[in-house]
């Protein structure tokens, strides 16, 4: 049952992972007790002279079935090393596989299991200055490190929490979870911590802290403390048991937190803001966008109410029994939505050191929308990224994803970034 009580509990966590206009604007900046607040109208760009992405792919992999190497499922991860050369996490295979810059396989690294080297369900992947990289593993609360040939280095797991998610006597399950890496070797985090049959009413965002972890996972220090994820109580019945556990609210409000360079970016989704803080957590900065959260629409549920139970079903599906399975499409398809969208989707930095923030779109909207600032907070434009496309890497003036065509099959594409005249 406890087996159980975790695979939900993932799921709670997977479904959970701003608004700005067209109108040029210029950026008001003062200061507030030693914090700058940067409040920004619109884009500075002028017509014609705003970034975008190339009309057809520098690179393509996958969608070769024929050809295992080029084949690829449950994709989380797809970065560019400093030579070009690109990686992989085809979390299906439990492998990270090695392209060279032009798209040629050259090796792979990782296999199914939880010994060394090998991994239960990868979800991250993190590159280091050095070329190396850190793949999170969630089954196990587990990252190891990748030298750039795929040879395995150490592993650690994050302030001691290690090995399998199972509820501790009093029900509660605890996980810390990566969000970048900081130049001096240091990670940021979040940890997360749930609580079964807790029997809550109506929705809830419990704090979590943001922690600073060194490079062999031992706690450093505490940046902060921010709203988690919001969720609710689902409760399942199985066995005879009748048991409570949080859930995300579908495209509810939460928290991201992304580490990089000597800066940690925060945004709460209570407004278009992004934090940035410095490594000891001190607030230094906000950035701010015009716009009033969008409404959720009607059809747009029911796709999203569509989605969550593929997505279920392709991740989960074939390892729940059948009455956990049909109460939890029961609760999907009969949970209440919010009334308004979140406002950031996901944040990304460049190696400019620009901020890319993703605003959140409608359901069946396939073609994301960033923000794009300068290393000051202002924002200059907006990025429209090709249909289908999620990127996850954006350096040396390419930026490479996640594609998936008309047949919902993943592949990885690089892109050059056009930068305006």
């Amino acid at each position: 049952m406890r087996g159980h009580l975790v695979t939900g509990m993932l799921v709670a966590v997977a479904a959970c992972a701003g608004t700005g206009g067209d109108g040029a604007g210029e950026a008001t900046v003062r200061d507030s007790s030693g914090i700058t607040i940067v409040e920004n109208a619109g884009g500075v760009w002028a017509p014609g002279s705003g970034w975008s992405l190339g009309a057809e792919p520098m690179v393509q992999l996958g969608g070769n079935a024929t050809e295992p190497s080029y084949d690829f499922s449950q994709v989380t991860g797809a970065l560019m090393l400093g030579n070009g050369s690109i990686a992989v996490a085809n979390s299906s295979s439990s492998e990270i596989r090695f392209f060279d810059a032009a798209g040629v396989y050259q090796f792979a690294s990782g296999r199914q299991g939880s010994g060394p080297g090998e991994y239960g369900a990868i979800t991250g992947m993190f590159r280091t200055p050095a070329d190396s990289l850190v793949v999170l593993d969630i089954l196990v609360r587990r990252l190891t490190v990748l030298g750039p040939d795929g040879g395995v280095g150490r592993s650690f797991s994050l302030g001691g929490l290690g090995g399998a998610m199972v509820p501790g006597a009093d029900g509660s399950i605890s996980m810390s979870l990566p969000a970048g890496l900081l130049d001096d070797g240091s990670l940021v985090g979040v940890s997360l911590g749930l609580q079964i049959n807790a029997e809550r009413a109506g929705n809830f965002r419990d704090s979590m802290p943001a922690i600073r972890f060194g490079p062999d996972g031992a706690v450093l220090d505490t940046l902060g403390w921010f709203p988690g994820i919001e969720m609710q109580e689902m409760t399942l019945n199985f066995g005879g048991q009748s048991i409570s556990t949080p859930t995300g609210v579908p495209l509810g409000r939460n928290t991201l937190i992304v580490a990089a360079g000597s800066r940690v970016y925060v945004a709460t989704n209570d407004r278009f803001e992004v934090e940035v803080r410095e490594p000891a957590g001190r607030l230094t900065s906000l950035i701010r966008a015009n716009g009033a959260p969008r409404e959720l629409k009607p059809d747009g549920v029911a796709l999203h109410r569509k989605d969550q139970v593929q997505l279920m079903d392709a991740n989960l599906g074939a390892g729940l029994p059948p009455q956990l399975r049909d109460q939890m499409v029961e609760h999907l398809n009969t949970v209440a939505y919010p009334t308004t969208l979140p406002f950031i989707a996901n944040i990304l930095l460049d190696d400019a050191g620009n901020l890319w923030v993703q605003e959140q779109d409608q359901p069946g909207d396939r073609t994301p929308r960033f923000a794009v600032f300068d290393a000051t907070g202002r924002l200059q434009g907006w990025v429209d990224m090709p249909e289908r496309f999620q990127p996850t890497q954006i350096r040396s003036g390419k930026v490479i994803g996640i594609w998936r065509d008309q047949d919902d099959v993943e592949h990885v594409r690089v892109y050059a970034l056009n930068r305006g005249s």
